[in-house]
């Protein structure tokens, strides 16, 4: 006598098991959350966009040779350059601040260093073996789910039941909005891999639940008979809506035909809702968990969104379009990015009702407001581009530039429960247009240690580029960030890997800026950052390094390995080091 099994109960526990290990995740992650959240400055960073009257307000870049005489003659305390202002223009530290350090909480990968090692292991470019073993280890509980005394042509049924107890894991990660991120403190667009892999799983167990029975009905020769029944056609419907959303969302298609997968995404994901619900009731619950899911992140995408007027202009060195909306100057954290929509019909017939993720490349309560960057490698950011050279309804502003209405929605993503000012140090290494996120991140851990909310006494900035002519315009910047007038000892190292004709001149170049024709030495660089840290002057007991990186895959698996071989010894001295990757969003890369 066969072994009976009650399906529903079986995915029901698939289920459990998955809300059991968010909820591990969930409890490992609460003391860096509760950390992060006991400072009331953290209350109103990250979730929604703002004006502030409080502006950072940076020094103004001066001449290479006057940065060299202005660092031997500064004074030990603040001045005003790099200093928090309000809107009548009186300085936040007239008065002696005291320091307030957050509270720093080390990653569990501190503790589980050579475990962690292991897991960061690259095997394929955004895959580590960590996530391997994950998206293996979910593919046995699912295939059990499915095999445990059933065979997929004698009950293609259990099939659908795996099927049915995905819809909810596939719909909440595919949110912006998502209660697992929010949980466990990681962003939406770095758990995307894993609602990749649901989603596969997802439509694999919905074709083998109709290829049984398709195969079960064509055995019996009922399949025309079995074919007339509503329920079967509305099962058609909803597995040809998921093997759509399976197609387009292949990296060939969706790369090259954006506009369609979007579109198919946004039609197919509800079509597929309603034809599950209608083929079999017994799916309902399990579709109204999905679709309360999605409709909460509709509305906090809604709440999330502002109308405001940009001002948009060309950078022509780089190929890229800088938007600045200084209406909008606080409420973000750095790395994180926005969804920008560009209200014109210069954007083309469908071009301004797409939205497109952009890394935030300034910082909170900074006198520039919100500046974003937009790199020219597509058909949108190409329209964009020109729009800033002689579009008809860009408004012409009294500086260089145009004026043009666009829609922000975010901020998303970021470092999330993780605060780089609890660390002793900071090392950030970036590739190309990867220079947004650590620029960022830089301005906001000088403006709050000139409040004395930092305790970062060391930073690095490692820029890998292709030529020494992307550095030239950004040396105003780079300058201005050198000036700093806090404890911070910042260094700033430029390598490019390019040859060019004629070597560049270092002449114009401000102390502490240092310009290199090679490749970095990752691990002597990690190495040195380490012992600087060490070396530096700091309260009490160090509290570690921060080590952000944001550019190519292979970059970051770079620093992976480098992160790997560091010594013992002077990972304990330092209190430990932690890894950071971001993406960089100068175009379009998640919807």
């Amino acid at each position: 006598m066969a072994h009976r099994v009650d399906a529903q109960v079986l995915v029901f526990h698939v289920d459990l098991l998955i809300v059991a290990s968010v909820a591990v995740l969930a409890l490992l992650s609460l003391p860096r959350l509760l950390a992060r959240f006991s400072r009331r400055v953290e209350w109103n960073q990250g979730l929604f966009l703002w004006h502030s009257t409080q502006v950072y307000v940076r020094a103004e870049p001066v001449h290479a040779s006057r940065v060299s005489a202005d660092r031997q003659n500064r004074p030990s305390d603040l001045s005003d350059s790099g200093t928090l202002r309000s809107a009548g223009g009186v300085a936040a530290d007239e008065k002696e601040r005291s320091t307030s350090y957050p509270r720093h909480v080390p990653a569990w990968s501190t503790s589980l260093h050579p475990f962690a090692v292991i897991l960061r292991y690259p095997i394929a470019p955004r895959v580590s073996l960590g996530q391997l073993l994950l998206m293996a280890a979910y593919f046995a509980v699912l295939l059990y789910a499915g095999l445990y005394h059933a065979s997929p042509f004698q009950q293609p049924v259990r099939a659908a039941y795996v099927a049915m107890s995905q819809i909810p894991v596939v719909y909440v990660l595919a949110t912006k909005n998502n209660v697992i991120s929010v949980l466990i403190g990681i962003g939406y667009e770095k758990l995307n891999w894993f609602h990749q892999w649901a989603g596969t799983l997802l439509v694999l167990a919905a074709n083998v639940h109709a290829i049984g029975y398709i195969y079960k009905f064509s055995q019996a020769h009922t399949w025309l008979e079995h074919y007339h029944h509503t329920y079967i056609k509305w099962g058609i419907v909803g597995l040809v809506s998921l093997d759509c959303l399976f197609l387009f969302s292949m990296s060939i298609l969706r790369t090259r035909a954006y506009n369609v997968f979007y579109a198919t995404h946004q039609i197919a994901l509800i079509l597929f809702l309603v034809a599950a619900c209608l083929h079999q009731s017994i799916i309902i619950p399990y579709v109204a968990v999905a679709a309360g899911f999605y409709g909460l992140d509709l509305l906090f995408r809604f709440l999330k969104s502002r109308v405001v007027t940009a001002t948009i202009t060309p950078i022509p060195e780089f190929g890229i379009t800088r938007i600045e909306i200084p209406q909008l100057n606080a409420g973000w954290r750095a790395g994180q990015h926005v969804r920008v929509r560009i209200l014109s019909s210069k954007m083309g017939l469908w071009g301004w009702t797409e939205f497109h993720p952009l890394t935030i490349a300034s910082t909170s309560h900074g006198s520039e407001g919100l500046v974003l960057l937009c790199k020219m490698t597509g058909g949108w950011s190409k329209k964009l581009y020109d729009l800033t050279r002689g579009g008809e309804e860009g408004e012409s502003t009294a500086v260089v530039g145009k004026r043009v209405k666009v829609v922000l929605e975010g901020p998303y993503g970021g470092p999330g429960h993780c605060v780089f000012s609890s660390y002793s140090g900071a090392l950030f290494i970036a590739g190309g247009s990867g220079i947004t996120f650590p620029l960022a991140s830089i301005q906001e851990l000088l403006r709050r240690s000139s409040e004395g909310t930092s305790r970062v006494r060391f930073i690095q900035l490692i820029w890998v580029v292709q030529g020494p002519g992307s550095l030239s315009s950004l040396i105003p910047l780079l300058s201005s960030l050198l000036q700093h007038q806090t404890p911070v000892n910042l260094q700033i190292s430029v390598y490019y890997t390019r040859a060019t004709v004629l070597p560049p001149s270092k002449v114009d170049l401000p102390d502490g800026l240092t310009l290199t024709p090679c490749r970095p030495n990752l691990a002597r660089i990690l190495d040195d950052a380490v012992n600087a840290t060490i070396n530096m002057k700091s309260e009490g007991a160090l509290k570690g390094m921060i080590v952000g990186v944001c550019g190519p895959v292979m970059l970051g698996q770079d620093v992976c390995r480098s992160l790997g071989h560091l010594n013992s010894s002077q990972r304990n001295a330092v209190g430990g080091v932690e890894l950071h990757e971001e993406y960089v969003f100068l175009i379009v890369v998640f919807t």
